[in-house]
């Protein structure tokens, strides 16, 4: 709980914005604590539109994936580059999916996505099933949940350029995401029409 930074002669007034790199110190027994302190720590980041839904998205996914008060340096100064991408760029799909894999990385879920549960290497060529828990098997027929070789390899190397790349990545890491959130869908994902 923040008192009294509304008001204009509060030092906090105006520090409290969405995409506002803080730092902040609390008191309180309970999980509703009070605002002690609180100070910039960096620029903050003007999202609008798809980008401000997009910043939404990864706010959710952090809120729902991640112990309260357990730091995780590595997901923070990824979630702020992906902030600088979004703020600075009109296509947030590249920067999404790179953020889902780092992501799963540091959750302990990082994807093998070069090499097979029977350690052949991925083909840019061949299809290939992901089943959580086992990974990438290849495909033996047609069948609509495949992913190229190809968009696997550039998921894996973070290269992701055509639109069938960000597709299979953006297929395979919602599918890994949704079994890790649960039954509960996410609200931010409402928001895009």
């Amino acid at each position: 709980m923040a008192r009294g930074v509304r008001s204009a002669r509060s030092r906090s007034y105006g520090l409290l914005a969405p995409f506002s790199p803080l730092l902040v110190s609390f008191s309180g027994k309970t999980d509703l604590q009070t605002l002690q302190q609180v100070e910039a720590n960096g620029l903050s980041y003007n999202l609008s539109g798809n980008m401000l839904l997009s910043g939404f998205y990864l706010n959710e996914l952090l809120m729902r994936l991640l112990q309260r008060h357990d730091p995780h340096p590595n997901i923070y100064n990824s979630y702020q580059q992906t902030l600088a991408v979004l703020a600075n760029s009109k296509q947030p799909e590249l920067a999404l999916r790179l953020f889902e894999k780092s992501l799963l990385i540091e959750l302990g879920y990082g994807l093998q996505l070069d090499r097979t549960v029977s350690d052949e290497p991925v083909l840019p060529e061949e299809k290939y099933i992901f089943e959580f828990g086992v990974g990438l098997k290849k495909s033996s027929g047609f069948d609509p949940s495949t992913f190229s070789g190809q968009s696997l390899l550039a998921l894996h190397a973070g290269t992701l350029g055509t639109r069938e790349e960000l597709q299979d990545a953006k297929r395979l890491l919602r599918s890994v995401l949704a079994i890790l959130l649960g039954d509960k869908p996410l609200k931010s994902r409402e928001l895009f029409v």
